[in-house]
């Protein structure tokens, strides 16, 4: 898969799994407390767009769809979600939008009137300068839009014509000598030439990821889960040799 492709949501990933069920059901017509929530949210910086998902399931991860009868309902940053089907059967729930917020929070009602509030906080970070070209021996710096900081998990990936190149970003004052970190007083995201050293000498493709999973702060007793993707724009870089 190309570093440039949006992360797919969890669900779609889902259907691999024989064992889940895409039967769909009215949620009114189950007990509330056995409700799963999954939920997932995607950013693509090339597409420049967002989309989001949300999937409610009787008894669990692998149980009947619901679909939300009135007054349930599902809402990301206060707009109302709609209801689409998955590949093979099955409800979710959907919503996308090109106006990327760094803090989003999904609203869940259930049918009893109780509401379930789960989000996660990330500014997005990008490149913000191309340096189009850099020597094969020198130590290449590039600005970003803001500074990375302790604990993010945001990688660095780098695409020639056959495979993909990950790292994760640590900082300059933990790491100094890390083929790739930030250097906070410099503001830049610093590549060592040994990074690129097993790459195709080819003009390459720089991508900023970064992604998680975690369980629900406010879930029924059957839980739930929230998975989050973001891509930066791709930037893309030549490497020449000294003149």
């Amino acid at each position: 898969m190309s570093i440039r492709s949006l992360f797919a949501p969890l669900f779609t990933l889902l259907l691999l799994n024989a064992c889940i069920s895409n039967e769909t059901a009215n949620s009114d017509t189950v007990k509330q407390s056995e409700i799963h929530q999954d939920y997932h949210f995607g950013w693509s910086g090339d597409a420049q767009r967002w989309t989001a998902s949300a999937t409610f399931r009787f008894g669990g991860p692998n149980g009947t769809t619901l679909h939300l009868v009135d007054p349930s309902e599902v809402k990301l940053n206060g707009k109302l979600m709609k209801q689409s089907k998955l590949l093979f059967g099955g409800a979710y729930y959907e919503l996308d939008d090109d106006n990327y917020e760094a803090k989003n929070t999904f609203r869940f009602t259930d049918h009893d009137g109780k509401v379930y509030e789960n989000g996660f906080t990330f500014e997005a970070i990008e490149f913000a300068e191309n340096p189009k070209q850099t020597g094969k021996n020198e130590t290449l710096e590039i600005a970003l839009n803001r500074e990375i900081r302790s604990g993010e998990g945001i990688k660095l990936s780098v695409e020639d014509t056959s495979a993909t190149y990950s790292s994760t970003i640590p900082l300059a004052s933990a790491q100094p000598d890390a083929e790739v970190h930030y250097d906070a007083a410099k503001k830049k995201l610093v590549i060592r030439p040994a990074f690129f050293r097993t790459m195709a000498d080819v003009p390459l493709t720089l991508v900023l990821e970064y992604s998680f999973e975690q369980e629900l702060e406010q879930k029924a007793a059957k839980g739930g889960e929230l998975s989050v993707s973001y891509t930066s724009r791709t930037i893309r870089l030549e490497r020449r040799d000294a003149q």
